[in-house]
């Protein structure tokens, strides 16, 4: 049986670092056998912010859509099709950016849904102690709101100008290590 791992970049920004570290943990998830992977870069989405609309849907109960006419309903059906996950995001004033709060907020539709699934953690900033554990504890937070099991420590790596982090072998393989971790648990998992 085939596991699929999901990468979701939270950067507002093509060729971000995030990005980069996320497409290496994607390519560590193929080296584990029948394992696909698919890579989302939010900042290719047009995701609106919740309007916290609870006569729309309330923990997983869709009454009716989501008055926001954007890409979520496509993004929510892909969470829901992974079996594992990949969340990579940039530090911005000490916080997830905007982009991946909008997304994770409007993930609400699907709550209770992603049960036991897997996820890594994937957070750079442009200085050491530049955040990255305080946007690596808010993804792990989406994570244990959706009961997803984020695997082992977070990657976290510093990085400022795109593409920088690919000078950092040392990040880049603990990056495709998690990326065979949370692959390798999502097949045991999903035996």
């Amino acid at each position: 049986m085939s596991v699929k791992i999901l990468g979701v970049v939270g950067s507002p920004r093509k060729r971000s670092n995030s990005e980069v570290l996320v497409k290496e943990a994607l390519e560590g998830s193929k080296l584990i056998p029948d394992t696909e992977t698919e890579l989302v870069l939010l900042c290719d989405k047009k995701i609106g912010f919740c309007k916290g609309c609870y006569e729309i849907c309330q923990h997983g109960k869709v009454k009716k859509p989501c008055p926001n006419q954007d890409d979520m309903e496509e993004l929510l059906t892909k969470l829901l099709e992974a079996d594992g996950y990949i969340f990579g995001s940039p530090t911005y004033m000490g916080g997830v950016p905007g982009l991946m709060r909008a997304f994770m907020d409007r993930t609400v539709p699907i709550y209770y849904k992603l049960r036991g699934r897997v996820a890594g953690i994937i957070a750079v900033g442009d200085a050491q102690f530049g955040s990255q554990e305080l946007v690596a504890q808010s993804i792990r937070t989406f994570c244990m709101s959706h009961q997803i099991i984020s695997q082992e420590w977070p990657v976290c790596a510093v990085a400022a100008w795109p593409g920088e982090i690919s000078k950092d072998k040392r990040v880049l393989q603990m990056a495709k290590e998690m990326g065979q971790n949370v692959a390798k648990l999502t097949a045991k998992l999903y035996q």
